[in-house]
């Protein structure tokens, strides 16, 4: 994961480490290895996204 984790910071103008948690969190999201998150990140191949199911908001009327 070094060299690709360089790659990736490198192209992102971003810290190693912050990358690298990044890539083992989406990882754990994705269910992917870090370095296939990371190489998906360098060009590679995409990373399906998991998709969050947005929370619905409930109004309440108030009678006066």
């Amino acid at each position: 994961m070094g060299e690709l984790l360089k790659k990736v910071a490198e192209l992102l103008g971003v810290p190693e480490n912050l990358i690298q948690r990044s890539a083992e969190a989406r990882a754990d999201a994705s269910g992917k290895s870090p370095e296939e998150v990371l190489q998906s990140w360098s060009g590679g191949e995409t990373v399906e996204e998991v998709e969050e199911t947005p929370q619905q908001e409930t109004v309440e009327e108030v009678e006066e």
